[in-house]
């Protein structure tokens, strides 16, 4: 973990001047001062190079890597260092280096409880001055903290990337999926066309055939016998009605049902905010569907356009729903969610556009609002 390296390295170079300042005040000669510094410096430089090139958490860099056993060794050396120097004043680097040193050698669940076991033991052994101790103190709590803070911040670090590479699979998913979906339609359409076409053939193709041959045959006869001319053109006078009458029965078979239309219309427009914006949409129908013509069909549809675009922008409603009731007179259509609703109700250019398509329809339109959201019915008059 870089993180943790850093903290390491950021606190080696703290207690480093902590130590500095103790020494001055035990009268330390300005060289002993000056090479010590600089001497401890350039390790900790390399030992931060070198935890940089092992790139892992310190016990794992152990494993098959040289490097992790040249910088543990290094630790080591210093740790020996300072007891031959005289650990007094040394204390804050010998603890920040004993806390790395158990951060090689243990599992990650026993670093915190032996560091703090192993300071226990080092103040035991060597008790400093009350001022040295609580800086020491000190130290540890913060490196320990900043030590379990950089840990976490690896591992959201970790799981953002690993969430964003989800994320981008699922999108490419996505168009995956909408791309087959577009190739399912189209091969739909195709064998929507192929299905008529056949059946227009098989139809109408026999009727016309032999109503050619027909005609063809009382042309020939119209000089010789043109009373079987006559036989033979009603014939195929009877076969053109017949195929033009086939004609029209598969064209009306083979129309949709103008309610199947506007109803599946308004229910992908639900299911579109469903899937793009996570709104819960509900779509009811009550009564005879087929009383309902197409202007108003349409006329509702571009409504609920209006109003899945009014609730997206303002309502931050979760919930949408749409019902149509068809009685003996009349088509009640209700439109509600359950955004929030405060003050009194202004009339955008969207609720503006829904009351004028209503009106042209020769309907009447209203709107409620409420602490369970906002509401408009429109109402339309059928004969």
């Amino acid at each position: 973990m870089k993180e943790t390296t850093r903290v390491f390295a950021i606190y080696k170079v703290i207690a480093l001047a902590i130590s500095l300042v103790f020494m001055q005040q035990y009268s330390k000669e300005a060289v002993f001062i000056t090479g010590s510094a600089l001497a401890f410096l350039c390790i900790f430089i390399i030992m931060y190079a070198l935890d940089l090139k092992c790139n892992g958490w310190k016990r794992e860099s152990l494993k098959g890597k040289w490097l992790g056993k040249v910088n543990l060794f290094l630790i080591l050396l210093l740790e020996g260092v300072l007891l031959g120097l005289g650990i007094e004043e040394w204390q804050p680097i010998f603890i920040v280096l004993g806390i790395e040193l158990i951060s090689y050698l243990t599992e990650e669940h026993y670093f915190y409880g032996l560091s703090v076991a192993g300071f226990i033991v080092m103040l035991g052994i060597y008790p400093g001055s009350i001022n040295l101790v609580l800086i020491n103190i000190l130290v540890l709590i913060t490196l320990l903290i900043t030590i379990n803070d950089s840990k976490k911040l690896s591992f959201y670090k970790i799981l953002n990337s690993d969430q964003r590479e989800q994320l981008i699979h699922l999108e490419e998913q996505i168009k995956d999926n909408e791309r087959l979906i577009k190739t399912i339609k189209y091969s739909a359409v195709l064998e929507e066309r192929n299905r008529l076409s056949a059946r227009l053939h098989d139809k109408i193709g026999h009727s016309i055939s032999s109503s050619i041959i027909m005609l063809e045959a009382a042309m020939l006869q119209m000089k010789k016998d043109q009373e079987k001319a006559l036989i033979s053109m009603q014939k195929a006078t009877a076969h053109l009605r017949e195929g033009v009458d086939d004609i029209r029965k598969a064209l009306r078979e083979e129309r949709p049902i103008r309610s199947d239309l506007g109803s599946n219309d308004i229910q992908l427009l639900l299911d579109e905010a469903n899937a793009k914006h996570e709104l819960h949409t509900m779509y009811r129908t009550e009564g005879n569907l087929e009383q309902v013509n197409l202007e108003l069909w349409q006329c509702i549809k571009e409504n609920v356009g209006e109003l899945l675009t009014n609730v997206l922008k303002h309502s931050k409603a979760s919930a949408f729903t749409v019902e149509i009731k068809v009685m003996t007179a009349m088509v009640k259509v209700s439109y509600y969610d359950n955004g929030v609703c405060k003050g009194k109700l202004i009339k955008g250019l969207g609720l503006e556009a829904v009351e004028e398509r209503t009106i042209k329809c020769n309907g009447k339109c209203f709107f409620e609002m409420n602490e369970m959201g906002f509401k408009v019915i429109n109402i339309f008059l059928i004969s």
